[in-house]
Order: C-alpha cells, then structure tokens, then sequence
C-alpha cells in the first residue's frame, strides 16, 4: 500500500490505529501480522505465497538448526541460506541471465517471471540477516513463530525498508497503547515524509524523462540533477513515512539517510546514503571477506565483489552493474590516490566534486541501457552548449522546486526549521500549521489530478 495514497491516510492508516488500540496486549503482534500481509496481498497477491514460503521456511529451518554438531549445523544453515538466494536469484535474476545465454547459444523457450515479487530483495535480506547472527550465536533463536512473523512482516518496512537486524526489532519490547508524545512525532515524522514525496519528488518527476533525447547539454545536466533530487526524495520520503508509521505504536526504525548529498566524498557519501544497505554489505559480505585487513589486493577485491553485489541487488540489469563497479573503482581511487590530494581541498570543492560524481552516477542507474547511459552522458559532456527554448521553458518552469528540493537536500531549510523551533516557538507552531495546511493542499490537488506518481524503489 502507497502510504501517500487517499485511501492509506483517511482511511487505511485511522483504521490500524483504531484496532491497534482496541486489541490486547496479547493480541497486537497477531493483528499487525495478519492486517500486514492483507495489505501485502491488496498490493500483489500473488506473492504473498513466496513471503509466506519463505517466512515459515526460514523460521524451521533456522528453529531445528542443530546445536551440538556443528557440521550438521553448517548444514542445516547452509540450506536456509541457498533456499532463500536461490528463491531470490529466480524471481529477479533468472529472465536476465537466460536473456544474456540466448544472445551467445541457442536456448529452447523459458519461461521467466514477468513481474518480481513486490520488496522481496529487502525482507530477504532481513531474513538472511536471522539466519546469519543466529548461526554466529550472536543472537538466540527465535522459537516464537508470532514475534517471528511480525518482525518479517511488518508492513511499514516489508516493502523498501529500513532494513532491520532482529534483534534491534526485538528489543524494542512490548507493543504498547498510543500516547500523544508517539502520535505527534509520529504525524510529523510522516508528513515530512508526505512534503517530500508529493510537494517534491512528484514535481520533479517529468524534468528526467524530457531530457531523453535532447542535443542539449544544459538540458541533459538539468534533467540528471533533478533525478538526482527526486531519487533521494522519493526514497527518503517513503523511509520517514514509514519511520512515522511505527512510531505512533512506539516503534523505532533506524533512518536510511543523514543527508548524502552534504558529502565531501564518496566514502562519505555511502556512509550516508541507504545506510542499513550498507551496512548489511559491510556486515555480511565486505568484513566476513576480510575487509581491509589483509593487503592492498585483497582489499581492492572485496571492494570490487561488494560494490557489483550493491549493483545487483537493485536490479537484473547491466547498467545497475556498471553503477555498482563504478562506485567500486571510484572508491578504491579514492582510498589509494585521491585522499591525500583530497586532504589539501577546500571543503567546499571536495563537496562540489563528489555531488558532480554522484549525478553521473545517477545516469548509470536511471537509464534502461548502457548504451542509453553513455550517450547521455556524451550530450552532458559534450553536447551543444547553446540555450535552446526545452532548456529555458523548463529552467523557467521549476527552477523554484528544484531550488527547494537541493536546499532541503542539503540540509539548509531543515536547520532553518529546527533554530525557528528552538528559538522561537510561537513562530514554529505558526510555521508548522501553515507547513500542515500547504500539505494537504497539494496533497488533495495531486489526488484529484490523479498524477500521483509511485515509489521508484516499489521496483527493487
């Protein structure tokens, strides 16, 4: 369920809070399960079977996993861990490999998934996350398939995340009554979240695809730096939505984002951006390969391995790969050449550089082909430079919420936020009703018009 949808917010939203009041304390968990998989099931009801398989596979598996013996632990866990690869490799992965087989053998007819299961790379990383800490012994199995169930499922984060270990789910405690304090920073949480996805990132929508196919330099870096906007908006937006979602019942999830596009590098960057990805990445795959720890090859290795992995993971494509080995290389530059030269750089100009090799990342990852990314990438550099009537109606036409969205992206009108709260409270409530009213206002206009547009990471 689209959480900027009508339906989700005067409808499906009040609705949960309602029944999350009235059940028992015994009772949430199984209400929360079975009121998340209906929206599960509304969305794509189909694959609800394959998060069902997995969801009770992997809690048998991992639940009978032996204690003693340890090669019959290993496995036992090494079947919980291919089961849920595999599955995954299938439903997202299969068409493309067969597709990439035919070109260079005759293949007999196959059939592929048309559509892949909506969120599945995310709640199957959570589930491989159980599966890994509980083999490690760093955390204890979970016997209880209720509290189980509702950590894999729990709809706010089952779609795109935040990616969630166990046990900091866990230890969040008993599920308990709604209080004011949780609603209203819950409802701010979310609206701020509503603000981006429809006052921003819905505005910026149409600049990215009008660039396609234009000669024109100033065109093609215009319509990348408003994707480059509107992909942090659109995912950062639905992360707060769903942050504000669980903290009306008094649950934390980690944020996803501390405002990338501040960096003054790539590893900064990456320590910003989608962050409970990479950490899965530098938990799971970058540290248990040996991390920096064993010489300079085996570093650049691991970095190579991670970085093509990150770029599969968003998708079954190959400009996704050369995104993931583009950032791969840059940032093994970036450790062994460019960091003692970076040391002697304004800020500033640090900033400047790393925003510039971002966007260029961004035409690698929105374009459909290699050969689409390159030849944009070609009218960027060296397309004509000459101001053509595309570039000045659009520049004309959003310069303003391309404005907003980089000062909001950058953090600038959120400190403006927080000092006006901090030093001016009848200020901040004034602002903070006007800032709710202009919401809703857009928020019913795009409803009425019907351009509301979906979460571009819906696709991962």
């Amino acid at each position: 369920m689209e959480f900027q949808s009508l339906l989700f917010i005067i409808f499906i939203l009040p609705v949960f809070l309602f029944f999350y009041q009235i059940s028992s304390q015994k009772n949430r968990k199984i209400f929360i399960i079975i009121f998340s998989l209906f929206l599960y099931t509304w969305q794509d009801p189909y694959s609800i079977f394959i998060l069902l398989f997995l969801l009770i596979m992997n809690y048998l598996l991992i639940k009978y996993m032996d204690e003693i013996d340890e090669k019959r632990r290993l496995v036992d866990f090494l079947v919980c861990i291919i089961m849920n690869v595999f599955l995954l490799f299938y439903v997202k992965y299969y068409g493309f490999v067969l597709n990439q087989l035919s070109s260079i053998i005759h293949l007999p007819n196959y059939h592929a998934l048309e559509t892949i299961p909506l969120g599945i790379s995310f709640y199957v990383f959570s589930l491989l996350s159980y599966d890994i800490d509980v083999y490690l012994r760093k955390i204890e199995k979970e016997y209880n398939i209720i509290d189980f169930a509702f950590y894999v499922s729990f709809f706010p984060k089952l779609i795109m995340g935040p990616i969630i270990r166990y046990q900091d789910f866990k230890n969040q405690g008993k599920l308990k009554n709604l209080n004011k304090e949780n609603l209203e920073k819950g409802f701010e949480l979310f609206l701020l979240g509503c603000i981006q996805k429809v006052c921003i990132d819905n505005q910026l929508d149409p600049i990215w695809d009008i660039a396609q196919g234009t000669s024109s330099a100033w065109m093609a870096w215009l319509g990348i730096f408003s994707y480059t906007l509107q992909i942090y908006f659109d995912f950062q937006g639905y992360t707060l939505m769903a942050i504000g979602v669980t903290r009306m019942i008094g649950i934390y999830l980690p944020g996803n984002f501390q405002y990338p596009y501040c960096a003054t590098s790539i590893t900064d960057f990456w320590r910003r951006w989608h962050q409970t990805l990479s950490f899965w990445f530098r938990d799971y795959i970058y540290i248990p390969l040996g991390g920096n720890r064993k010489g300079v090859k085996t570093h650049i290795r691991n970095l190579i391995i991670v970085w093509m992995l990150t770029g599969l993971w968003h998708g079954a494509n190959w400009t996704f790969i050369a995104w993931g080995l583009y950032y791969g290389v840059i940032l093994i530059f970036e450790k062994y050449i460019w960091m003692n030269i970076q040391k002697k750089l304004l800020n500033f100009i640090n900033w400047f550089i790393t925003f510039i090799i971002v966007m260029i990342g961004w035409v690698l990852f929105a374009s459909s082909t290699i050969q689409d990314a390159l030849q944009y990438l070609k009218i960027m550099f060296l397309g004509s430079w000459k101001i053509n009537s595309l570039f000045y109606i659009q520049l004309k036409s959003s310069w303003w919420i391309l404005g907003i969205g980089f000062l909001c992206s950058i953090s600038f009108i959120h400190n403006i936020y927080i000092y006006i709260k901090i030093n001016h409270n009848k200020l901040y409530i004034v602002l903070k009703i006007i800032i709710i009213c202009l919401t809703w206002l857009f928020f019913f206009m795009y409803s009425a018009s019907d351009t509301m547009q979906s979460f571009l990471y819906f696709q991962f």
